[in-house]
């Protein structure tokens, strides 16, 4: 009875080694895939100042608010849940332009992990929206308004159903 109490001991003391050493392990882990993402991301943030000035033609002044005019291919640009600086080009524009565009990036940047996609609208014409969206705020009782790259699409939040409302106030100035 005595050994197989030892024994039982000696397995739930090696038990909670191995469990104590796979914790370890699983927080090495997500330790080093943290410490990849910042990396990947901070090496993305600095490109992006770089690419900014390649993809900007202006800043104006509307309505007392600064905004930046970008070139008309540039439809939008978010970081990857890896930390990849993912660029959008509208998908109306000459494969052509793109490509020059892409050169021009990679000669700036060197950062050849940059992911290119296309997307329907150009950030010009969804600050347009945005601008447009930010006069009748108060009116359609919209508390938040933004412009998600990833989807390339303003984003509307209010505390009531207005979105026929919004939709044909937008059509009607466009």
């Amino acid at each position: 009875m005595k050994k197989i109490k030892v024994v039982f001991f000696i397995i739930g003391v090696l038990l909670i080694i191995c469990i104590s050493r796979l914790s370890i392990d699983a927080q090495t882990s997500n330790e080093k895939s943290d410490n990849e993402y910042f990396a990947m991301a901070r090496k993305s943030v600095a490109d992006y100042q770089i690419i900014y000035q390649i993809l900007k033609t202006d800043i104006v002044n509307t309505d007392d608010r600064l905004y930046t005019v970008y070139i008309d291919e540039f439809s939008g640009a978010y970081l990857d849940d890896k930390g990849l600086l993912n660029i959008l080009f509208s998908n109306k524009v000459e494969e052509e332009k793109i490509s020059v565009l892409i050169n021009e990036i990679y000669e700036n940047t060197g950062n050849d992990k940059i992911i290119y996609g296309y997307a329907d609208y150009t950030y010009n014409y969804l600050q347009q929206i945005l601008l447009n969206l930010e006069k009748i705020m108060e009116k359609y009782e919209i508390y938040s308004v933004g412009i998600d790259d990833k989807i390339n699409k303003v984003f509307i939040e209010s505390n009531i159903d207005n979105e026929q409302q919004i939709k044909d106030y937008l059509q009607e100035i466009n």
